[in-house]
């Protein structure tokens, strides 16, 4: 019923449904017999009704096995009952009282097959439902666990050049501010420019990676160090205040520092969003 795969456990359905049908008939024959021990132990005291262990059984088959078993059980306890209390040591049915409590019990006996029956097979289904929902979010869980590693597969492919690129844009603005010049003031600029994009870039990567480390259910790492609040402010407006020629980006702070553990990085990744949306959204 259960293979071992390259991808793990493979759960055949059909040697599922085949173990089933075999333990829903095996019940049928184990119950029936205890029926008949019951009733033949119990025969004093059930001798007006002996066919009552019968229908507990019917009623046990039924809830294992569904209606198969259940009438299997059925014939088997009419047989039994017939055989050894109704027309003791023969089969056949020689009073009309033999054939009333026999039919009555047949009728009962179907009722209550049918009745429990139809419980068992809303059991099944719920249970098919249940193992096709585990199966679905399995295979969910298996589909993010593979985009989750390769957004952090391609985010480590992207951040080396970012950093390079980063690196290199930094050098650049130390040189060309230590000129003095309008021409390095440019390219000063330009590179200021060039850091805040590959940031902007990185900050992408890392929220494509928080989102999947969500949606797995995996709580987020917090790397929490010194951080001033006002200064992380200010550098972060600085950086977006060279991105817009319509707008004023003005930092006014209640006091000069604030420091405390904090998650740097994200603390700026929430900053950046919010003044990117200012600047897209607020006409001036």
């Amino acid at each position: 019923m259960i293979a071992r795969s390259a991808e793990g456990f493979v759960v055949n359905p059909t040697a599922l449904v085949q173990g089933d049908i075999c333990r829903g008939y095996g019940a049928a024959l184990a119950s029936s017999a205890l029926a008949g021990v019951v009733a033949w132990v119990l025969h004093p005291l059930v001798e007006p009704t002996p066919l009552l262990p019968f229908l507990a059984a019917v009623t046990y088959s039924a809830y294992r096995g569904g209606l198969g078993p259940a009438l299997v059980t059925t014939g088997l306890g009419a047989l039994a009952a017939t055989y050894l209390f109704l027309s003791p040591a023969t089969f056949a049915i020689d009073s009309a009282v033999t054939a009333f409590r026999l039919t009555g019990y047949l009728f009962v006996a179907l009722l209550i097959s049918l009745a429990v029956a139809r419980l068992y097979g809303a059991r099944q289904q719920a249970e098919r439902e249940l193992n096709q929902v585990k199966s679905a979010r399995a295979d969910a869980e298996a589909a993010l666990r593979v985009r989750d590693d390769f957004l952090a597969l391609a985010s480590h492919d992207l951040k080396n050049p970012l950093t390079a690129i980063r690196g290199h844009a930094q050098l650049l603005h130390r040189q060309a501010a230590q000129t003095g010049t309008t021409d390095g003031e440019v390219i000063a600029q330009r590179a200021v420019g060039i850091v805040t994009a590959t940031n902007r870039m990185a900050t992408v990567l890392n929220e494509l990676l928080d989102l999947a480390r969500l949606q797995l259910g995996q709580p987020l790492d917090l790397h929490r160090r010194p951080t001033d609040l006002v200064a992380l402010t200010r550098r972060v407006a600085a950086e977006y205040h060279l991105v817009t020629e319509r707008h004023q980006i003005r930092v006014e702070a209640a006091v000069p520092d604030l420091v405390g553990e904090w998650d740097s990085f994200r603390l700026e990744r929430v900053l950046a969003n919010l003044l990117s949306n200012a600047i897209k959204y607020s006409p001036r």
